[in-house]
Protein backbone atom coordinates (compact mmCIF):
# COMPACT_ATOMS: atom_id res chain seq x y z
CA UNK A 1 0.00 0.00 0.00
CA UNK A 2 1.19 3.52 -0.78
CA UNK A 3 -0.11 6.85 0.44
CA UNK A 4 1.06 10.34 -0.45
CA UNK A 5 1.76 12.68 2.44
CA UNK A 6 3.00 16.23 1.79
CA UNK A 7 3.78 15.18 -1.76
CA UNK A 8 5.93 12.25 -0.61
CA UNK A 9 5.14 8.61 -1.29
CA UNK A 10 5.06 6.53 1.89
CA UNK A 11 5.11 2.75 1.65
CA UNK A 12 3.15 0.59 4.11
CA UNK A 13 3.32 -3.20 4.11
CA UNK A 14 -0.07 -4.63 5.11
CA UNK A 15 -1.22 -8.09 6.16
CA UNK A 16 -4.10 -9.81 7.93
CA UNK A 17 -7.54 -8.41 8.43
CA UNK A 18 -9.35 -6.78 11.29
CA UNK A 19 -11.35 -9.09 13.53
CA UNK A 20 -14.31 -7.51 15.26
CA UNK A 21 -13.29 -4.44 17.24
CA UNK A 22 -9.65 -5.36 17.64
CA UNK A 23 -7.28 -2.44 17.10
CA UNK A 24 -4.80 -2.53 14.25
CA UNK A 25 -1.15 -3.31 14.94
CA UNK A 26 1.23 -0.69 13.53
CA UNK A 27 4.96 -1.43 13.35
CA UNK A 28 7.67 1.25 13.02
CA UNK A 29 11.28 0.27 12.29
CA UNK A 30 14.43 1.77 13.74
CA UNK A 31 17.34 3.80 12.36
CA UNK A 32 18.32 2.81 8.83
CA UNK A 33 15.72 0.04 8.80
CA UNK A 34 12.61 -0.85 6.86
CA UNK A 35 9.54 -3.06 7.11
CA UNK A 36 11.55 -6.27 6.64
CA UNK A 37 12.82 -6.04 10.22
CA UNK A 38 9.31 -6.92 11.43
CA UNK A 39 8.98 -9.96 9.14
CA UNK A 40 8.72 -12.60 11.90
CA UNK A 41 6.01 -10.57 13.65
CA UNK A 42 4.01 -10.19 10.44
CA UNK A 43 4.03 -13.96 9.87
CA UNK A 44 2.75 -14.76 13.35
CA UNK A 45 0.55 -11.82 14.32
CA UNK A 46 -1.36 -11.44 11.05
CA UNK A 47 -3.77 -14.01 12.48
CA UNK A 48 -4.60 -11.65 15.36
CA UNK A 49 -5.68 -8.51 13.48
CA UNK A 50 -4.75 -6.25 10.58
CA UNK A 51 -1.08 -5.22 10.50
CA UNK A 52 0.60 -2.15 9.05
CA UNK A 53 4.40 -1.96 8.76
CA UNK A 54 5.20 1.68 8.03
CA UNK A 55 8.39 2.62 6.17
CA UNK A 56 9.55 6.07 7.20
CA UNK A 57 10.49 8.73 4.62
CA UNK A 58 13.80 7.85 2.96
CA UNK A 59 13.56 4.20 4.04
CA UNK A 60 12.52 1.07 2.15
CA UNK A 61 10.01 1.85 -0.54
CA UNK A 62 9.19 5.32 0.76
CA UNK A 63 10.33 8.54 -0.88
CA UNK A 64 11.77 11.59 0.80
CA UNK A 65 15.09 12.19 2.48
CA UNK A 66 14.55 11.30 6.11
CA UNK A 67 14.49 13.55 9.18
CA UNK A 68 16.80 14.60 12.00
CA UNK A 69 14.21 14.89 14.78
CA UNK A 70 12.05 12.20 16.36
CA UNK A 71 9.15 14.65 16.56
CA UNK A 72 9.30 15.11 12.77
CA UNK A 73 9.15 11.37 12.14
CA UNK A 74 6.26 11.08 14.60
CA UNK A 75 4.41 13.71 12.57
CA UNK A 76 4.80 11.60 9.42
CA UNK A 77 3.53 8.46 11.14
CA UNK A 78 0.59 10.30 12.65
CA UNK A 79 -0.44 11.67 9.25
CA UNK A 80 -0.06 8.28 7.60
CA UNK A 81 -2.27 6.63 10.20
CA UNK A 82 -4.90 9.36 9.98
CA UNK A 83 -5.02 8.76 6.23
CA UNK A 84 -5.02 4.95 6.39
CA UNK A 85 -6.87 4.16 9.62
CA UNK A 86 -9.21 7.07 10.08
CA UNK A 87 -10.91 6.51 13.45
CA UNK A 88 -9.75 2.89 13.84
CA UNK A 89 -7.87 2.41 17.14
CA UNK A 90 -4.33 1.05 16.90
CA UNK A 91 -1.47 -0.30 18.96
CA UNK A 92 1.94 0.95 17.90
CA UNK A 93 5.06 -1.21 18.13
CA UNK A 94 8.37 0.58 17.66
CA UNK A 95 11.92 -0.73 17.55
CA UNK A 96 14.76 1.50 18.79
CA UNK A 97 14.20 4.83 16.95
CA UNK A 98 10.72 3.54 16.15
CA UNK A 99 10.15 3.16 19.88
CA UNK A 100 11.14 6.79 20.38
CA UNK A 101 8.59 7.73 17.72
CA UNK A 102 5.94 5.69 19.56
CA UNK A 103 6.81 7.39 22.85
CA UNK A 104 6.49 10.82 21.27
CA UNK A 105 3.08 9.94 19.84
CA UNK A 106 1.86 8.54 23.16
CA UNK A 107 3.02 11.58 25.12
CA UNK A 108 1.47 14.05 22.70
CA UNK A 109 -1.90 12.25 22.73
CA UNK A 110 -4.47 13.85 20.43
CA UNK A 111 -5.79 10.64 18.91
CA UNK A 112 -2.59 8.72 19.55
CA UNK A 113 -2.17 4.99 20.09
CA UNK A 114 -4.47 2.91 22.30
CA UNK A 115 -1.49 0.80 23.39
CA UNK A 116 2.24 0.58 22.86
CA UNK A 117 4.97 -2.04 22.43
CA UNK A 118 8.46 -0.63 22.95
CA UNK A 119 11.22 -2.87 21.62
CA UNK A 120 14.92 -2.25 22.35
CA UNK A 121 14.48 1.46 22.95
CA UNK A 122 14.74 4.10 25.65
CA UNK A 123 13.45 7.42 26.91
CA UNK A 124 16.86 8.84 25.96
CA UNK A 125 18.89 7.39 23.10
CA UNK A 126 22.55 8.22 23.34
CA UNK A 127 24.64 7.52 20.21
CA UNK A 128 28.36 6.80 20.39
CA UNK A 129 30.46 9.29 18.35
CA UNK A 130 32.14 6.41 16.50
CA UNK A 131 28.88 5.75 14.63
CA UNK A 132 28.81 9.28 13.25
CA UNK A 133 32.50 9.12 12.38
CA UNK A 134 32.08 5.87 10.45
CA UNK A 135 29.02 7.14 8.59
CA UNK A 136 30.96 10.26 7.58
CA UNK A 137 34.32 8.67 6.79
CA UNK A 138 33.94 4.91 6.33
CA UNK A 139 30.42 3.74 5.48
CA UNK A 140 31.62 0.25 4.58
CA UNK A 141 33.34 0.01 7.95
CA UNK A 142 30.06 0.91 9.62
CA UNK A 143 28.17 -1.74 7.65
CA UNK A 144 30.67 -4.49 8.36
CA UNK A 145 30.96 -3.84 12.09
CA UNK A 146 27.50 -2.72 13.24
CA UNK A 147 26.40 -6.31 13.80
CA UNK A 148 28.93 -6.64 16.64
CA UNK A 149 26.99 -4.07 18.64
CA UNK A 150 23.51 -4.85 17.32
CA UNK A 151 23.36 -8.63 17.75
CA UNK A 152 23.64 -11.02 20.66
CA UNK A 153 26.40 -13.67 20.68
CA UNK A 154 24.05 -16.43 19.51
CA UNK A 155 22.39 -14.58 16.63
CA UNK A 156 22.23 -16.77 13.49
CA UNK A 157 23.96 -15.61 10.26
CA UNK A 158 20.68 -14.99 8.45
CA UNK A 159 19.72 -12.39 11.06
CA UNK A 160 23.01 -10.58 10.49
CA UNK A 161 22.38 -10.64 6.75
CA UNK A 162 18.89 -9.21 7.19
CA UNK A 163 20.19 -6.34 9.32
CA UNK A 164 23.18 -5.45 7.12
CA UNK A 165 21.28 -5.79 3.84
CA UNK A 166 18.58 -3.50 5.19
CA UNK A 167 21.16 -0.87 6.15
CA UNK A 168 22.73 -1.09 2.70
CA UNK A 169 19.39 -0.21 1.14
CA UNK A 170 19.19 3.00 3.16
CA UNK A 171 21.22 6.04 1.99
CA UNK A 172 24.05 6.83 4.45
CA UNK A 173 22.80 10.42 4.75
CA UNK A 174 19.42 9.12 5.94
CA UNK A 175 21.06 6.75 8.43
CA UNK A 176 23.16 9.65 9.71
CA UNK A 177 20.02 11.74 10.11
CA UNK A 178 18.33 8.92 11.99
CA UNK A 179 21.14 8.68 14.51
CA UNK A 180 21.15 12.46 14.83
CA UNK A 181 17.44 12.29 15.70
CA UNK A 182 18.14 9.58 18.27
CA UNK A 183 20.96 11.59 19.86
CA UNK A 184 18.61 14.55 20.37
CA UNK A 185 15.78 12.52 21.89
CA UNK A 186 15.06 12.71 25.61
CA UNK A 187 11.61 12.28 27.20
CA UNK A 188 12.72 10.93 30.57
CA UNK A 189 10.87 13.67 32.41
CA UNK A 190 7.61 13.05 30.53
CA UNK A 191 7.07 9.31 30.92
CA UNK A 192 4.62 9.93 33.74
CA UNK A 193 2.24 11.50 31.21
CA UNK A 194 1.71 8.17 29.43
CA UNK A 195 -1.60 6.54 30.33
CA UNK A 196 -1.92 3.68 27.83
CA UNK A 197 -1.12 -0.02 28.25
CA UNK A 198 2.56 -0.59 27.47
CA UNK A 199 4.78 -3.62 26.88
CA UNK A 200 8.54 -3.09 27.06
CA UNK A 201 10.77 -5.70 25.41
CA UNK A 202 14.57 -5.85 25.27
CA UNK A 203 17.42 -8.27 24.75
CA UNK A 204 19.57 -9.16 27.73
CA UNK A 205 22.71 -8.70 25.59
CA UNK A 206 21.68 -5.43 23.93
CA UNK A 207 24.70 -3.10 23.80
CA UNK A 208 23.04 -0.27 21.85
CA UNK A 209 20.05 0.20 24.15
CA UNK A 210 21.04 -1.72 27.30
CA UNK A 211 18.45 -3.46 29.45
CA UNK A 212 18.64 -0.65 32.00
CA UNK A 213 16.99 1.63 29.42
CA UNK A 214 13.99 -0.70 29.25
CA UNK A 215 13.93 -1.10 33.02
CA UNK A 216 13.75 2.68 33.33
CA UNK A 217 10.82 2.77 30.89
CA UNK A 218 8.98 0.03 32.75
CA UNK A 219 9.50 1.68 36.09
CA UNK A 220 8.28 5.09 34.94
CA UNK A 221 5.34 4.21 32.67
CA UNK A 222 2.34 3.35 34.83
CA UNK A 223 1.41 -0.33 34.67
CA UNK A 224 4.02 -1.22 32.04
CA UNK A 225 5.01 -4.84 31.61
CA UNK A 226 8.70 -5.69 31.08
CA UNK A 227 10.04 -8.66 29.09
CA UNK A 228 13.82 -9.20 29.04
CA UNK A 229 14.84 -11.84 26.49
CA UNK A 230 17.85 -13.97 27.52
CA UNK A 231 20.78 -14.02 25.11
CA UNK A 232 19.27 -11.60 22.59
CA UNK A 233 20.78 -8.33 21.43
CA UNK A 234 19.41 -5.13 19.93
CA UNK A 235 17.59 -6.92 17.10
CA UNK A 236 15.62 -8.97 19.61
CA UNK A 237 12.52 -9.30 17.39
CA UNK A 238 14.66 -11.04 14.75
CA UNK A 239 16.94 -12.95 17.12
CA UNK A 240 14.18 -14.37 19.35
CA UNK A 241 10.96 -13.94 17.35
CA UNK A 242 8.98 -16.63 19.14
CA UNK A 243 9.54 -15.07 22.54
CA UNK A 244 8.75 -11.57 21.28
CA UNK A 245 5.65 -12.75 19.43
CA UNK A 246 4.33 -14.58 22.49
CA UNK A 247 4.97 -11.49 24.61
CA UNK A 248 2.95 -9.34 22.21
CA UNK A 249 0.13 -11.89 22.07
CA UNK A 250 0.07 -12.07 25.84
CA UNK A 251 0.05 -8.28 26.07
CA UNK A 252 -2.99 -8.11 23.80
CA UNK A 253 -4.87 -10.61 25.97
CA UNK A 254 -3.80 -9.35 29.37
CA UNK A 255 -4.61 -5.73 28.66
CA UNK A 256 -8.09 -6.62 27.44
CA UNK A 257 -8.10 -5.01 24.02
CA UNK A 258 -11.39 -5.77 22.23
CA UNK A 259 -11.49 -9.35 21.07
CA UNK A 260 -8.28 -10.20 22.91
CA UNK A 261 -9.54 -11.46 26.25
CA UNK A 262 -11.17 -10.33 29.47
CA UNK A 263 -11.26 -6.52 29.62
CA UNK A 264 -11.06 -6.67 33.41
CA UNK A 265 -7.45 -7.80 33.07
CA UNK A 266 -6.48 -4.32 31.99
CA UNK A 267 -7.22 -2.94 35.43
CA UNK A 268 -5.62 -5.91 37.14
CA UNK A 269 -2.45 -5.57 35.06
CA UNK A 270 -2.24 -1.88 35.88
CA UNK A 271 -2.42 -2.64 39.61
CA UNK A 272 0.13 -5.45 39.43
CA UNK A 273 2.72 -3.23 37.78
CA UNK A 274 5.76 -4.63 36.02
CA UNK A 275 6.28 -8.34 35.46
CA UNK A 276 9.94 -8.01 36.44
CA UNK A 277 11.59 -5.72 38.92
CA UNK A 278 13.50 -2.96 37.15
CA UNK A 279 17.03 -2.03 38.09
CA UNK A 280 18.95 1.14 37.43
CA UNK A 281 17.55 3.78 35.10
CA UNK A 282 18.89 5.20 31.86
Amino acid sequence: MEVTIRGTKINIETAGRRKGDRPALVFVHGAGGDASLWGPQEKRLREETVLYRVELPGHGGSGGGGETEIRSYAGWVRQVLEDVLGEMPYIIAGHSMGGAIALDMAIEGNGGPAGMVLVATGAKLGVTPVIFRLLEEDVEGFLTTIDRAALGPGAPPDVRDTVVEGLRRCPPSVVHGDFTACSRFDVRERLGEIRIPTLVVCGEEDHLTPARYSEFLARNIAGARLEIVPGAGHMVMLESPEIVNRAIEGFLKETGFPGSGDSKRKTAQSKEGNSRSPGTGA
